[in-house]
């Protein structure tokens, strides 16, 4: 309003188009939009670049493991650039080495029982719990008249006359 002695006199008005407003906002859009994806893109690059960084090592301590498992504990776990990775795949390395001194262990002693046991004149046999034949050393397979490897896993209790099935001789 436009006063002459504090009483309005008139009353000035500005108008612009809105479109004139419209398309710098439209641009503003289109550049934030643009910069979200851009920014998006970027994050989804460095998410697979990272995920993989710490995939990799832990895929191969698997493929190590499975190899452990399958009996080939000889072999080196690769290290991994995280000291948590890293450590587990010490903590790996160790078990194998563990592991592998054990079986050497118990190899040892069953070769010393077999050796011992095959010398012996005695008849000797051991059952489980199951309560069948486990082992039997050669002058207890001579002394029942039956194949060492026949009986293993088999009852030492003599078939019933009703019934079962008579070992064969050796």
């Amino acid at each position: 309003p436009m006063e002459q002695g504090g009483q309005p006199v008139a009353v000035i008005r500005t108008a612009m188009a809105t479109t004139a407003v419209d398309r710098p906002l439209e641009d503003i859009h289109i550049s934030v939009a643009g910069a979200a994806m851009v920014i998006a893109l970027v994050a989804a690059l460095l998410s697979l670049f990272i995920s993989r960084r710490i995939t990799r090592p832990v895929v191969r301590m698997q493929r190590v493991a499975q190899l452990f498992a399958a009996g080939q504990l000889n072999i080196q776990v690769p290290g991994a650039k995280a000291a948590e990775l890293d450590d587990l795949a010490g903590t790996l390395g160790e078990m194998a080495s563990q592991l592998q001194d054990r079986i050497e262990t118990i190899t040892r002693q069953r070769n010393e029982l077999g050796t011992i046991l095959s010398s012996m004149t005695e008849g000797v046999f051991a059952v489980d719990l199951q309560g069948n034949l486990a082992s039997i050393n050669k002058a207890a397979a001579q002394l029942l008249d039956i194949d060492p490897e026949w009986a293993r896993g088999r009852s030492p209790v003599p078939a019933s006359p009703f019934g079962g099935e008579p070992g064969p001789t050796a």
